[in-house]
């Protein structure tokens, strides 16, 4: 495969916020104007698609969009000390999910790994994943009572995974507080969570038009996320991780942060990829039998959430191939420190690269039928892809700490999702993917549930 410059895009995202085509995946589409996701309201040109390197110069800054996978897995993982988040990435990130884990740097972030490491190894996934079914009956419930017609799917998912984050990872119930975290957390991905050009192009210390009210709402999300640690403090408790982080030497404003970006990273991230997963598969009845039919032969219950897993590899492969085709990170970005050769392509100091999961999940170069949903490209007897061509929860030292889980909670609650129900679109309209934090959908409209 050959690098090169081509037809190039007129802007690229300073964080990963764009905002794609709505085009529906039930087919192989023809790479045209139409069919590109967009950023902002400017296409990647249909060249990123084609071509491994695409760039160019906005303003004085170099630009690129690299493809290759060698370059990108030189990028995030070999070399990533090379490579660091642009300002606009914290001025985004920041107000929900403040200094923890997902934007601390340098000493401060291994502190933090390590400390967190543990509790999402893969031996932490049987355990965890006993939130996952204890919460997802009472949801399973509450759809079952209607209104079947016109289910709100997407936000009983959001609901849903914030809720196995809380208890998961903390121990909290979040009902008493369900209502003021979702009107805030909404408030914020639907107004604040996109960047533009001030945020791309003026220093972090100056602030943004938008920064004055992301502050204001900094302020009241973590005042709420510290109620809600103070209240779920137990006297004598010291084997959760709730208890370890807070007895911690990490200072107490740090813990209300690491609390804030695991709810905020543990919920957005499961339940995107969970909310496009259903999307897909309700456009495909023979997608949902084969689910259902899988998940009836397996008992999903507290007792052995770790054998279920292993006995839905089909739910799995829908919940992968929705990543592939919808990455809940749709753009990963960063500013090089140095001039750097990555696996063959020339990066000058400062320049801004953008190795994008929803570009390389679509490449003409990497995949067979790249537009068309198709789960069972990721069977267990399948070919796998090529290697550093899959990424969607990014790579390296900085590759997402919850993924396991993650996978497991998002195979785990479709899987008893199409058990119980047959999923239908009320309607032909496509819905256009958003990226906010993550990947979300814009204005989506219910299903149409029919109990099995």
């Amino acid at each position: 495969m050959q690098g090169g410059r081509g037809a190039e895009p007129r802007r690229i995202a300073a964080t990963h916020d764009a905002v794609p085509a709505s085009t529906h995946p039930s087919k192989a589409l023809p790479l045209t104007e139409d069919s590109i996701p967009r950023i902002l309201g400017a296409p990647f040109a249909p060249a990123a698609f084609r071509q491994e390197v695409v760039s160019h110069s906005f303003l004085g800054r170099k630009l690129m969009i690299v493809s290759r996978p060698g370059s990108v897995h030189h990028i995030l993982a070999r070399n990533a000390e090379n490579y660091v988040r642009p300002d606009a990435a914290f001025r985004v990130l920041a107000p929900p999910i403040g200094d923890g884990l997902f934007l601390a740097e340098g000493q401060e972030w291994r502190r933090q790994r390590k400390m967190l490491t543990p509790a999402f190894a893969v031996r932490s996934v049987p355990r965890l994943s006993v939130h996952v079914v204890q919460r997802a009956r009472p949801m399973l419930a509450r759809l079952r009572a209607g209104p079947l017609d016109r289910a709100p799917l997407f936000e009983a998912l959001r609901d849903l995974t914030m809720a196995i984050a809380a208890g998961a990872f903390f121990g909290i119930d979040l009902a008493p507080y369900a209502d003021e975290v979702r009107a805030l957390s909404s408030s914020y991905t639907k107004r604040l969570a996109r960047g533009d050009l001030f945020d791309f192009f003026l220093p972090l210390w100056l602030p943004s038009p938008r920064d004055w009210a992301r502050r204001r709402f900094r302020r009241r999300w973590l005042a709420l996320i510290e109620r809600i640690v103070a209240e779920r403090r137990r006297p004598g408790e010291t084997e959760s991780l709730f208890a370890q982080l807070d007895a911690s030497e990490t200072p107490r404003g740090i813990f209300i942060q690491q609390v804030a970006t695991l709810l905020i990273t543990g919920s957005e991230t499961t339940g995107a990829a969970l909310f496009w997963s259903v999307y897909l598969a309700a456009a495909r009845p023979e997608v949902q039998a084969r689910v259902a039919e899988e998940a009836r032969g397996v008992a999903i219950n507290e007792e052995n959430p770790a054998e279920a897993l292993d006995r839905l590899p089909y739910a799995r492969a829908v919940v992968n191939e929705a990543m592939r085709l919808y990455p809940p990170a749709l753009s990963i970005v960063r500013r090089a420190l140095a001039d750097d050769v990555a696996d063959g392509v020339k990066i000058g100091k400062g320049a801004i690269v953008q190795t994008a999961p929803w570009v390389l999940h679509r490449h003409r170069l990497l995949w067979d039928r790249p537009d068309e949903f198709d789960p069972d490209r990721f069977l267990p007897n399948a070919p796998p892809p090529q290697r550093y061509s899959y990424i969607p929860f990014g790579m390296g030292p900085r590759q997402c700490i919850g993924m396991q889980f993650a996978l497991a909670e998002a195979t785990l609650v479709l899987a008893m999702l199409l058990r119980d129900f047959v999923i239908a679109p009320t309607t032909d309209r496509p819905v256009t993917p958003v990226a906010q934090i993550t990947l979300q959908p814009s204005d989506p409209a219910p299903f149409r549930l029919t109990p099995r």
